[in-house]
């Protein structure tokens, strides 16, 4: 009677654990769901590519030239959710577009990750550093709206890199929680739709991916012996 207790105990914690995280990514998915607009094409990531050969997979979803428009809705799944975010490609075309209020994020294959020059470990969580650079821009006059450069080195694991950007988004998140705290008094769970508008007005975001690759460092100079 004990062991079958036991396994009744078991499947029901597991149970009860499923349908916390099912809606615990709902609600991430409702916030940034009122990001998205209706009219841009939606794709879904695969994080087997990056760079140009993503941007081009991503073109081939939605049939345009991201030249032309790169802001579209993406999608990709974690843990048999669908995940959904605001996104801009930046695509490397013949006029060279300067964005501003971008937060780089750079993923090394060792699963460390890179966040605004600071360095986080592959044990620790990018919360506390996408925080950090997301207070830092929206402390400067005019920026209330940002991009997070995401990016990824050739070797790196898809799961590894999907979990990584959970962390991001709900570290964002976290920070749109504290303006829905100052500005309305309650969580941004609790928002209607009209107090969900005015706080993507006060901060709006986008994951930005691009197919820029990382000049080389210059090789250092050869010595130059000189004749006697």
């Amino acid at each position: 009677m004990k062991k079958i207790s036991h396994i009744s105990i078991l499947i029901l914690s597991f149970i009860l654990f499923g349908c916390k995280n099912n809606s615990e990514y709902k609600k991430l998915n409702s916030y940034y769901q009122s990001q998205t607009k209706i009219e841009h094409p939606t794709a879904k990531i695969d994080f087997t590519k990056r760079k140009n050969k993503l941007i081009e997979d991503i073109e081939t979803q939605i049939g345009i030239n991201l030249c032309e428009n790169g802001l579209l809705t993406v999608t990709t799944e974690f843990k048999s959710e669908e995940i959904i975010f605001p996104a801009y490609v930046f695509k490397s075309c013949e006029e060279f577009i300067s964005i501003h209020n971008v937060v780089e994020i750079q993923i090394n294959s060792d699963n460390r990750v890179i966040v605004y020059d600071e360095l986080v470990d592959k044990n620790e969580k990018v919360s506390k550093k996408i925080l950090k650079a997301t207070k830092e821009m929206m402390l400067r006059k005019g920026r209330n709206k940002l991009l997070y450069s995401f990016n990824w080195e050739k070797d790196t694991k898809p799961e590894s890199i999907k979990l990584r950007l959970i962390e991001i988004l709900k570290a964002i998140k976290l920070y749109a929680n504290s303006i829905s705290l100052e500005t309305f008094n309650k969580p941004i769970d609790d928002l209607n739709k009209n107090e969900l508008n005015k706080l993507n007005e006060i901060f709006e975001i986008k994951i930005g991916f691009d197919d820029y690759e990382m000049l080389p460092p210059p090789k250092p100079p050869v010595p130059i012996n000189n004749a006697e």
